[in-house]
């Protein structure tokens, strides 16, 4: 049986639960930033809003890869990656 040490991306469950809702709201607070608003920013803030968007893609990378290998461990357990899917969906669409 594969055993993942999975620890350099999350501790546990819980701990990816807490970093999904952060990116969640992090993703909220970006849309409220920067929605309509990109032609009026100037250069660092401009800048400051790739950064952020970089930051929501590797946190998007980071709660996928956690996910699917505690599935590919486990294919019986379809239900915990496809929640994370929803989640990180959540995130791409603020």
């Amino acid at each position: 049986m594969l055993e993942w040490d999975l620890s350099a991306l999350f501790l546990d469950k819980e701990a990816l639960k807490n970093f999904t809702q952060d990116q969640i709201q992090q993703s909220l607070n970006f849309k409220k930033n920067y929605e309509n608003k990109l032609y009026t920013l100037n250069a660092n803030e401009f800048l400051q809003a790739l950064k952020d968007y970089e930051n929501l893609n590797q946190a998007l990378g980071k709660i996928m890869t956690y996910a699917y290998l505690l599935f590919a461990k486990n294919t019986q357990n379809g239900s915990f990656y496809a929640q994370y899917e929803e989640e990180c969906k959540k995130i791409e669409e603020n």
